[in-house]
């Protein structure tokens, strides 16, 4: 365990008792929130050193993408910049301003704004960019305040770039910028643009009592590590096909390979035959040495037959706290390879 970890998991740590309940006080939306796999996937990345800040990659749209989340929890680009901001307002993490982007002030879409660089004269947008020795001259074609520009020294450049109007043939320093709006076809300056705020994401250091043992996941992997697995959360496998498979966990060991997968459903709904199904298929192509797949909160009817006549290891429990505590307790009392 890094120093980082060691630090958390000293301060004051939360403590289950036998049914799993916590023996400390934390708020109830909290530990909702903590009981989210997604949000313990973003905290591990975070506390094993993986993540340091989490800052957003604009698409060719100007979307915000948190890509290593996308890639970590599999969830579309506007569910991470939901579980972000929630992890936010938990004060898990610490948001900062990064950048602020466009949208359109009519119907208010980012993504559907582009730029359009516009001749100040006529407003085309039909112009080239001219390369001028550093000894050139301004002429009348060029507005008075734009003459001055031209007569500052460049600091020993060479040569220097200005525009022309390939329609009127004016020739100006800068063209004018405007957007224009493909969804409600607006054209707009920007002082009439509507701004979004863009947020990088940190560990908020001063959560850190808060968290403790709560980190699931990670004490997890500690449990593996102690037996000398090299483990990862999540862990990316690949298969005797040549593709690569996703698990919550997954470690090796002097040629021992265990993988565990996590499934989580939605506000308390059973898992389905789908999930069990897929689990099996990622287990015959990686042909790990044991696996066991863990039900938040239960196995279907079809989908426990199904495990059971794939020979699918699982468990089950209420949530994702409950969960952590019965696979430690699993992994300690059965006939694991671990022993």
């Amino acid at each position: 365990m890094d120093e980082q970890r060691r630090k958390l998991f000293k301060q004051n740590p939360i403590r289950h008792d036998r049914h799993g309940e916590k023996a400390n006080t934390m708020s109830g939306s909290l530990a909702e929130l903590l009981d989210d796999l997604n949000v313990q996937l973003v905290l591990t990345g975070f506390l094993e050193g993986e993540i340091s800040t989490l800052t957003p990659v604009l698409d060719m749209d100007r979307t915000p993408r948190y890509v290593i989340v996308e890639n970590v929890t599999h969830l579309a680009h506007h569910k991470v910049a939901y579980l972000l901001e929630k992890m936010a307002q938990a004060s898990l993490l610490k948001k900062e301003l990064c950048t602020k982007i466009v949208s359109c002030p009519k119907c208010h879409k980012a993504s559907e704004v582009y730029d359009r660089f516009e001749c100040p004269k006529c407003g085309s947008v039909n112009m080239s960019a001219l390369t001028l020795p550093r000894s050139f001259k301004a002429t009348g074609s060029i507005r008075d305040n734009e003459q001055e520009e031209f007569a500052e020294p460049d600091g020993g450049r060479s040569s220097r770039s200005i525009c022309q109007c390939d329609n009127c043939g004016e020739i100006f320093v800068e063209p004018t910028l405007r957007f224009s709006c493909k969804s409600c076809r607006l054209e707009f300056q920007f002082r009439d643009a509507k701004l979004e705020d863009v947020f990088s994401y940190r560990l908020n250091e001063a959560a850190s009592p808060e968290l403790g043992s709560a980190a699931y996941l990670l004490t997890i992997k500690d449990m593996f590590e102690k037996k000398g697995f090299k483990t990862q959360v999540p862990a990316v496998l690949t298969g005797e096909s040549g593709a690569s498979h996703s698990f919550t966990l997954g470690g090796r060991k002097n040629g021992t390979t265990i993988v565990i997968d996590f499934v989580q459903g939605g506000r308390g709904s059973e898992i389905g035959e789908t999930d069990v199904l897929a689990f099996y298929g990622k287990l015959i192509d990686v042909q790990p040495t044991d696996s066991v797949l863990v039900a938040i909160p239960s196995l279907g009817l079809e989908a426990e037959r199904l495990a059971k006549a794939s020979r699918v290891k699982y468990l089950e429990a209420i949530n994702l706290r409950e969960a952590a505590a019965s696979l430690r307790e699993f992994i300690t009392s059965s006939q694991w390879l671990l022993h």
